[in-house]
């Protein structure tokens, strides 16, 4: 066996993009169960602190700090439960779109990567 610079190029190329599917393939796995099994915790945010976010989003920023506190205790804890409801269900669509986009972006590297390695790997294989 002859060792030549382009062989050792190519070998070494073949190495890092193997390498490179292995750890774009594992990424891949991860988001797949992330998808299917999404690992999501949420903070309990306090009443008071969702009903004063209620009232700031319903009066807006020009609403005085006394105003929000006097419209805030008119907020039902009925309210309160569906803006928390809202809240995690728009965390939860945050997380699977973020999951679901990582997802598509390992796929992609995969696609770019493997024709690569197939490529060097084959050629070193013929010097």
């Amino acid at each position: 066996m002859t060792v030549s610079i382009p062989k050792i190029y190519f070998y070494a190329v073949s190495l890092i993009t193997l390498v490179m599917i292995i750890m774009f393939s594992i990424q891949a796995i991860n988001s797949i169960v992330e998808i299917a099994m999404p690992e999501t915790f949420y903070e309990l945010t306090p009443d008071s602190e969702i009903r004063t976010e209620i009232v700031r989003n319903k009066y807006g920023p020009s609403v005085s700090e006394k105003e929000i506190g006097e419209k805030a205790r008119e907020i039902s804890d009925e309210e309160v439960k569906e803006y928390r409801e809202r809240k995690v269900a728009e965390n939860k669509r945050i997380e699977r779109n973020r999951n679901i986009k990582r997802l598509i972006t390992n796929i992609l590297a995969l696609c770019v990567v493997i024709p690569f390695y197939l490529f060097h790997f084959r050629k070193a294989r013929t010097l």
